[in-house]
């Protein structure tokens, strides 16, 4: 996996990933429609669409940026010490809060 950049600016969030990440996300999301089309039908998860969706959800929070939980029952949250920058130049302007 590559690393995302996450840009911030006052009222916008850019976010910059690579292709393999993109993708993987695009994958981990028809899993988590599949298992959803499922449970539509039959009421009922496989144990596989429960591993599915924590790859999700384990994805979209190193894909997106989001800050490390303190324990498995936080909330993700934004960073905290977020970067303010530029849209156009990417130049740092000052610390979000």
């Amino acid at each position: 996996m590559k690393s995302t950049i996450v840009k911030y600016t006052k009222s916008n969030v850019t976010i910059l990933m690579s292709k393999e990440n993109y993708s993987q996300l695009l994958s981990d999301l028809n899993n988590l429609k599949d298992a959803m089309n499922d449970v539509e039908e039959t009421f009922d998860f496989r144990l596989s669409d429960i591993h599915n969706m924590n790859n999700l959800q384990g994805n979209l929070w190193r894909f997106l940026g989001y800050e490390n939980r303190e324990t498995h029952w936080d909330d993700y949250k934004l960073p905290s010490k977020a970067p303010v920058v530029d849209a156009f130049t990417g130049a740092k302007k000052k610390e979000a809060s």
